[in-house]
């Protein structure tokens, strides 16, 4: 495979799909763990043998997060792999509702439905409920990517938060300095209207 049909996806000689107990590994104590794993064929003649493919060590990682379900590692798709649109060119996708997620749009790929608003371009989205509508080319391989978590980058934080005010204390709060001697005493404030007050008080008058 090259590394184009990779990232699509495609051309893989088989796709071998797990249930979440099957990936539910007892990794003894430890946050990863070595595995034996071997491939193998079962011929369909009428004596069926069983031939051995290819061997290797696997490494089962854990990535920290618990869940009663089978998520997805941090960062990564939660759209299955190798999952298709339907003849009528959508798929549908289960997510939890009021979670953030972030939709990249691929080739075969229209719009995302999301309750009220439909997205068509690559974006993060709040879901509205518990599934999203994948819209795009009828049969086709899926290739836009639903990641689990979200992260902005530090111009996508700036962008969020210009223009914005920032209130220092308690709100209705007001300022009071007193002097060195405890003679005098500073009382300063906004009001809702917008008036500013600064005055001054001797404290002995």
């Amino acid at each position: 495979m090259t590394a184009e049909e990779w990232e699509a996806q495609t051309n893989q000689h088989c796709i071998i799909p797990f249930t979440a107990a099957e990936t539910a590994l007892d990794l003894d104590g430890k946050t990863e763990r070595d595995f034996w794993l071997v491939v193998t064929a079962l011929t369909n003649d009428a004596t069926p043998r069983r031939l051995v493919l290819g061997a290797s060590i696997l490494t089962m990682l854990d990535d920290g997060v618990f869940s009663g379900a089978n998520t997805p590692a941090l960062g990564s798709s939660i759209i299955p792999l190798a999952a298709t649109y339907s003849a009528g060119g959508a798929y549908t996708l289960t997510v939890e509702a009021g979670k953030t997620y972030q939709w990249a749009k691929g080739t075969n790929d229209t719009n995302l439905v999301n309750g009220t608003e439909t997205l068509t371009s690559s974006e993060n989205f709040t879901a509205q409920g518990s599934t999203v509508t994948l819209n795009g080319t009828a049969n086709a391989l899926i290739t836009a990517t639903v990641r689990n978590e979200v992260y902005y980058t530090a111009n996508q934080v700036n962008a969020k938060l210009t223009g914005l005010a920032k209130v220092v204390g308690t709100p209705g709060e007001t300022r009071v300095l007193t002097s060195p001697s405890g003679q005098y005493i500073r009382i300063s404030g906004v009001d809702d209207s917008g008036s500013a007050y600064d005055q001054v008080v001797d404290t002995t008058a």
